[in-house]
């Protein structure tokens, strides 16, 4: 496994001494796509939780 998938970014970053100045999280539930159901070996059209995060590290302008 690769640094993030055993640390987490949020702890990447901060061992980098970078810090998120705003961040901002949605989350909605959808039915899984044929290549989602496969790759998560359920059916398709199941549901999910997408989760979707943007952080800024520096200055941004985030839309609502």
């Amino acid at each position: 496994l690769g640094a993030l998938e055993q640390t987490g970014l949020y702890r990447l970053l901060a061992q980098a001494g970078v810090s998120p100045r705003v961040a901002r999280q949605s989350v909605t539930a959808r039915s899984a796509s044929d290549e989602e159901a496969a790759l998560l070996e359920m059916a398709a059209g199941a549901a999910l939780l997408h989760i979707r995060t943007y952080i800024c590290l520096i200055f941004c302008v985030l839309r609502t």
